[in-house]
């Protein structure tokens, strides 16, 4: 290998390294607008396929893994540091509280992953809208809970189902920003 081609490939280690550690550094911060210009991005490419579409695909593609990588590395750092979730206003189901919870008025619940890149993009939009929702029950329940997943059939995560009084009256698939959660809540709530 020639020196000229080792220097290539160290010059674009290091630019990965700094491109990652700013995306770990600024991942909360811009949460929303990844999401907004991936879904942008996917909307114009399914119009028109021209180089340029495609190209900004690509981009919207490398963002979304890195974003994914940078979540779930910053997702570990923060279990190492202990931090509680949204002050106890996201209540995590499992395997037998799941009916008694939706009951109430309005429920939100969120089917996920704790390996789905997009589910973790979420938390803390689903964090901030418990803390700013009092009146409605935001509810998380993990896909390895396979009976919740297949009874209220549950292929492909994230995925939000809204409840009133315990009965299904809406669902959403894919990430939503918090204004997304919002817009659904007052749609249909």
């Amino acid at each position: 290998m020639t020196k000229t081609a080792l220097t290539a490939y160290y010059v674009l280690f290091f630019s990965f390294i700094l491109v990652f550690s700013l995306l770990i550094i600024f991942n909360n911060r811009f949460k929303g607008r990844i999401l907004e210009f991936q879904n942008l991005t996917e909307e114009r490419y399914k119009r028109k396929k021209n180089l340029n579409n495609v190209l900004y695909y690509i981009v919207a593609y490398i963002t979304f893994i890195l974003s994914n990588i940078a979540t779930i590395v910053n997702n570990i750092v923060m279990r190492f540091k202990a931090r509680k979730n949204s002050k106890g206003k996201v209540i995590y189901a499992d395997n037998s509280n799941l009916h008694q919870l939706i009951r109430t008025d309005i429920a939100l619940v969120e089917f996920w992953g704790e390996w789905c890149g997009p589910c973790l993009l979420m938390d803390p939009f689903l964090e901030q809208f418990a803390i700013e929702n009092n009146e409605v029950k935001v509810i998380k329940v993990n896909v390895k809970h396979k009976n919740y997943s297949n009874k209220y059939g549950v292929k492909n995560i994230p995925q939000i189902l809204l409840f009133k009084n315990g009965v299904e009256i809406q669902r959403n698939v894919g990430p939503m920003t918090l204004q997304d959660l919002e817009t659904f809540i007052n749609h249909y709530g």
